[in-house]
């Protein structure tokens, strides 16, 4: 126990760094998300189509070479 108490300090900056860290990933997260979604909305077909685009490359990327994608699975009802 005396091993953690003498080294407080380092575990106390470890944790400011992951708060300041996930502070600044939730920040870029949420700016693009809102360009993207204004984007998919947009009246404009080039924004939107790049937005439709985005989403489509981040969402649905094709399978890694060599890996087959499990069939999907299907609701049975029970009984």
């Amino acid at each position: 126990m005396n091993v953690v108490l003498d080294h407080l300090d380092v575990f106390g900056s470890g944790l400011s760094t992951t708060l300041q860290l996930t502070a600044l990933s939730f920040l870029l997260a949420l700016g693009v998300g809102v360009v993207v979604a204004t984007a998919r909305v947009c009246p404009a077909p080039p924004l939107r189509g790049g937005g439709v685009g985005e989403v489509a490359a981040v969402r649905h990327p094709p399978p890694r070479p060599g890996r087959a994608r499990p069939p999907p699975r299907r609701w049975t009802s029970p009984g």
